[in-house]
C-alpha cells in the first residue's frame, strides 16, 4: 500500500489488492482511495481497475474493469454517489 498526501490536501491510498501471471495469462487488480474535508463535509471517492490479459493462438485479448463511487457526508448525512462501471476490450492478432 503506498499513501500519500496530494497537492490540495486530503490522503490518497493505492493498493495492489492481487497479482497473477502464468505463461499465457497476467491479471492484476488495483483499488485507489481519496479523502478529504471542508468544514463538516467529508468527501470518500472509491476506483477498483482490474486487468485480465490473455495470449491464445497468437491472438493478445486485454479486459479492463474500472469501477468508481464517490460518497460525501456531515454528521448525521451520507450522500453516496452512483457507482460508475467502465468496461474496456481489445484484441491484437499476430501477422
Amino acid at each position: 500500500m503506498i499513501r500519500f498526501v496530494p497537492p490540495g490536501g486530503g490522503v490518497t491510498s493505492i493498493t495492489v489488492e492481487s497479482l497473477d501471471v502464468s505463461s499465457d495469462r497476467a491479471s492484476h487488480v488495483m483499488s485507489f482511495s481519496t479523502e478529504s474535508s471542508s468544514g463538516e463535509t467529508l468527501t470518500q471517492s472509491r476506483s477498483r481497475v482490474g486487468t485480465e490479459t490473455t495470449i491464445s493462438e497468437g491472438e493478445l485479448q486485454v479486459e479492463t474493469t474500472i469501477r468508481s463511487q464517490s460518497v460525501s457526508s456531515q454528521p448525521g448525512i451520507v450522500a453516496p454517489g452512483d457507482e460508475h462501471v467502465i468496461v474496456c476490450r481489445g484484441k491484437l492478432k499476430g501477422q
